[in-house]
């Protein structure tokens, strides 16, 4: 037996199953936390009520930072893009979904290799473009470090080694070899994710509720606040 193909079994099988269990307990883990904060901080300010219209439009508006949009047009879009193509890859590729099956016992709809190429080529050429948005302006330097950097390649890497191992005319080296790159970055990825900025793909609500909990800390600062600051009628 090819020893690489026991690698990928290996990878495919208690790996991808330890990663698994370490994303969902680790996002679990982040979740309890943050609810816990949130009650706290309702107690300690004396909101008598969350301000859920609020917080709403708030994660719309970081979910499609129209804003951002007008003021790095081509970053922002690309940073949305490739947002929307990497979990659609990850979560609805036919292929993904018979591994979230075997390791959770059910799955749902799915696309195929088609439309999975697609949405790989634009996840990649996004990723491409968040990275020259750093590495080529003032502004992007100034405001990136070494683990932004890490980030962009560690999820670019999967992805392309998905791409390349379904398409054996412009793979490199052997099938097993590349997907074993594939599977190992996928798992490293979910490992990494409960315990990085990684999470806010799955815990962007959360972080704006205790965001707007944490704007009215002290009862009555945060409206006194805005209005010193004369923005009173904006939304937090």
């Amino acid at each position: 037996m090819d020893p690489v193909a026991a690698w990928l079994e290996w990878a495919r099988g208690p790996v991808f199953r330890f990663a698994m269990l370490v994303l969902i307990l680790g996002l679990a883990r982040r979740f309890v936390l943050s609810v816990v904060g949130v009650a706290r901080a309702m107690r300690v300010a004396g909101v008598p009520r969350v301000p859920w219209r609020a917080i709403f439009l708030a994660t719309l508006a970081s979910l499609l930072p129209v804003r951002k949009m007008l003021n790095r047009p081509f970053y922002s879009l690309a940073s949305v893009v490739f947002h929307i193509c990497f979990v659609a890859v990850a979560l609805f590729f036919c292929a993904h979904v018979i591994l979230w099956r075997r390791g959770i016992g059910f799955g749902w709809w799915s696309f195929d290799y088609r439309v999975a190429d697609i949405l790989t080529i634009v996840a990649v050429l996004a990723i491409v473009l968040l990275f020259l948005g750093r590495a080529c302006t003032r502004e992007g330097r100034r405001l990136s470090t070494g683990q932004d950097y890490f980030y962009l390649v560690l999820m670019v890497l999967p992805l392309l080694s998905g791409y390349l191992a379904a398409h054996p005319a412009v793979n490199p080296v052997s099938y097993n070899l590349m997907m074993f790159i594939h599977v190992m970055s996928g798992n490293l990825l979910m490992i990494l994710v409960p315990f990085t900025r990684l999470s806010h793909f799955v815990l962007l609500p959360t972080a704006q509720l205790v965001s707007e909990l944490g704007w009215h800390f002290v009862p009555g600062a945060g409206q006194k606040v805005a209005v010193a600051l004369g923005k009173e009628n904006e939304p937090i």
